[in-house]
C-alpha cells in the first residue's frame, strides 16, 4: 500500500505538491547497507510502525475469533452411534469428520499386494485343496482331512475371488499414486495380527488346528460388523 499524503498534496516536505512518482509515494530503493536517503528513512519508519500496529491488532482480532469458534464447539462430542451432537442432543454430523476416522491415529502403511504380480499373488494367497502343496499336510493338523474336501474348497475359492476383487478395488483407489505402495489407513493391520498372535501364544512354527470353515466365516462376520454407518436402512 502506498504512503498517503500526510501533508497538503504531498507525502513529505521533501517533495513538490502533486508528485506521484514512486520515490514520492514511499518507494525505498536503498538498503540499510547502502544507506537511506532522508525521505527513505521517514518512509521506512512509517511503514515499520504501521506493520507493528497491524500485527498487534490482527493478533487480538484473530485470537478473539478463534476463542469464539472454540466456545461454540466445546459442547460437541462424538457419541457411540457415530454421530456428533451438542449438549442438547442435536445432531451436528451424522458421521464424525464425514468419514468416521480419527485423524490422530491414521498412519502410512505399505501394501505389498498393489505391485505384486498375479503369479506371486496367487502363490502367496491361494490354497487349492484339490492339489495342495507339500507343506500343507505337515503344517496343518487337519491337512489330510481337508485335502479334496468340497465344502472347504468352495469356501477357499470364494475367499480367493474376494481377495482378487478387493485388490482390484484398492488398485483403482490408489491409481492416482502410480506404483506407490504406501497408503494412509486408520489401523495397522500387521500390528493387529502380530498382537493377536502374541495374546493367543501363536508361534510361527506351530501346526495350525484351524479349519477354513472356522476362519473364513469368522473373518467375514467381523468385516460385516465393521460398518462405518450403522443401521439397516437400504
Amino acid at each position: 500500500k502506498r504512503i498517503p499524503f500526510g501533508f497538503k498534496y504531498r507525502t513529505l516536505p521533501h517533495f513538490t505538491k502533486d508528485d506521484y512518482s514512486p520515490e514520492a509515494r514511499g518507494f525505498v530503493e536503498n538498503s540499510y547497507l547502502r544507506g537511506l536517503t532522508p525521505s527513505e528513512f521517514f518512509f521506512h519508519a512509517m511503514a515499520g510502525r504501521e506493520g507493528l500496529i497491524d500485527t498487534a491488532v490482527k493478533t487480538a482480532e484473530t485470537g478473539y475469533i478463534q476463542r469464539r469458534l472454540v466456545k461454540a464447539l466445546e459442547d460437541l462430542s462424538a457419541r457411540y452411534d457415530g454421530t456428533v451432537r451438542n449438549s442438547l442432543g442435536d445432531i451436528v454430523q451424522f458421521l464424525y469428520g464425514e468419514d468416521g476416522l480419527d485423524a490422530m491415529i491414521i498412519e502410512n502403511q505399505k501394501l505389498g499386494i498393489l505391485n505384486m504380480s498375479n503369479t506371486a499373488f496367487e502363490k502367496k494367497y491361494r490354497l487349492d485343496l484339490a492339489n495342495p502343496p507339500e507343506w500343507f499336510k505337515h503344517d496343518y493338523e487337519f491337512g489330510n482331512e481337508l485335502t479334496g474336501d468340497r465344502p472347504s474348497m468352495a469356501l477357499l475359492d470364494e475367499e480367493w475371488e474376494r481377495l482378487v476383487h478387493d485388490r482390484t478395488r484398492i488398485r483403482a483407489i490408489n491409481r492416482a499414486k502410480g506404483n506407490e505402495e504406501m497408503m494412509q489407513l486408520p489401523l495397522n493391520i500387521t500390528r493387529i495380527i502380530e498382537s493377536a498372535k502374541r495374546v493367543f501364544n501363536v508361534k510361527a512354527n506351530d501346526r495350525s488346528n484351524l479349519r477354513p470353515s472356522d476362519v473364513i466365516p469368522a473373518v467375514q462376520n467381523m468385516l460385516d460388523n465393521m460398518k462405518i454407518v450403522r443401521g439397516t436402512d437400504p
